[in-house]
């Protein structure tokens, strides 16, 4: 039986830095999740395939092991998906079944595999359900806002802080009532809130929590 952490909140909310802090510390694998399904709103717009268009056997072209890195113990990723627009149908696609379903296989197999420290929207409350320790990560949206700001700057041009709080919003609202998975804080969930706390003050406390319970 693997030893599972996992971190579900909004986007911005500084889970997957923390996330990364905590691997290295314990030296378990990290899923992060939103990587995922980035890659795959990657290749449906580089194939041209709209989100209505999208069925089984187009995902299951995608092969998702190719992004396993096991000597550094993570998922492999680039700035490429990190776009607005990746962004935006990333948004659309996760509320697809057939794409939950097929990045859910995905992640229990490496739950099976690995001790995971797991982050996305939805890994306490339905991929891992019996996690060893479940954490909700958060953070004003003004803050959010301006830390996803500071991140596409240096990635695209034009970009604006405004645009920019909006489009959180607007995928705040879509996370949160999407009928399949939506995003809440899983039952017996430690909460963190990243704009009083730091990294190591974050990291710190979740460790704590975990050895608790070892």
């Amino acid at each position: 039986m693997t030893n599972i952490i996992t971190l579900d909140g909004p986007s911005s909310s500084g889970k997957g830095t923390i996330a990364k802090e905590l691997s290295k510390n314990l030296n378990f694998f990290h899923l992060e999740s939103g990587l995922l399904y980035r890659t795959l709103a990657k290749f449906l717009i580089d194939k041209g395939i709209d989100e209505d268009e999208i069925d089984a056997e187009t995902i299951a072209s995608l092969d998702l092991s190719c992004l396993i890195d096991t000597n550094k113990r993570r998922l492999v990723s680039n700035k490429k998906i990190y776009t607005s627009e990746v962004s935006l149908t990333t948004s659309k696609i996760a509320t697809l079944k057939v794409v939950r379903d097929f990045i859910l296989s995905f992640q229990r197999s490496l739950g099976v595999r690995y001790n995971l420290i797991a982050d996305g929207r939805d890994m306490g409350t339905v991929v891992f359900t019996d996690a060893k320790l479940k954490i909700y990560v958060d953070a004003p949206l003004a803050i959010r806002a301006e830390r996803r700001y500071n991140q596409l700057k240096d990635i695209e041009k034009n970009v604006n802080l405004a645009q920019v709080f909006n489009d959180l919003a607007n995928r705040d609202q879509r996370d949160s009532s999407r009928t399949i998975a939506p995003l809440v804080v899983p039952l017996g969930a430690v909460i963190i809130d990243t704009s009083i706390m730091s990294v190591e003050q974050s990291v710190t406390r979740i460790l704590l929590e975990y050895k608790k319970d070892s």
